[in-house]
């Protein structure tokens, strides 16, 4: 099982990360830490037919692949996503402020070198489109805002992300989908 997508798969806000148990320095360079990838995911708790133990359990075996990050949208599948990171560490000579960024291979690619390496993929786990609409920043505005002001301004925005829909997200979530096929292969359940 491959699981790709945005944060509503990776898992976000649900801790404990991946890797989250390292020290600042081995965290910052863990794709797993730095996309958020929970180890309560939804799709970490998944037991799928003929298999004893949940996807989880099979994280290091390889029987689940674990790509989706927090903040990914349509592009990300096969495209890098960045991460800027801000982070302090601790030393005997005191705090230090550190920020950088983490490039996060293309969802996609791991799913093709699983094909490519002759493994067959039975199932594909997605969540994406959310960030490609700027959900959070509906919810996050939505939630501070004065109500009055704000009444129009969320019509607004809403009207905004149909017409980004019907002009862009659409597509881009139907060729979503035809990648993830093709990357599969016909046999995958998606």
């Amino acid at each position: 099982m491959v699981t790709l997508g945005d944060s509503y798969s990776s898992g976000e806000g649900i801790e404990p990360f991946y890797d989250q148990e390292k020290g600042t320095e081995e965290k910052v360079n863990s794709p797993d830490w730095v996309a958020h990838r929970s180890k309560n995911s939804w799709p970490g708790m998944l037991k799928l037919p003929g298999m004893s133990n949940t996807m989880a359990d099979y994280k290091t075996s390889g029987n689940w692949v674990f790509s989706a990050t927090s903040g990914a949208t349509t592009h990300n599948l096969n495209h890098p996503q960045t991460v800027n990171l801000n982070y302090i560490t601790f030393s005997f000579t005191g705090l230090k402020k550190n920020s950088g960024s983490f490039e996060i291979e293309p969802q996609l690619q791991k799913l093709r070198e699983l094909k490519d390496n002759g493994k067959t993929i039975d199932y594909v786990t997605i969540t994406i489109g959310g960030n490609d609409a700027d959900f959070a920043g509906i919810i996050i505005s939505a939630a501070l805002g004065n109500r009055y002001i704000l009444s129009r301004w969320l019509e607004d925005k809403i009207e905004n992300v149909w017409y980004d829909f019907d002009k862009e997200i659409r597509s881009n979530l139907l060729q979503v989908y035809r990648d993830i096929e093709e990357a599969a292969g016909t046999q995958a359940k998606i």
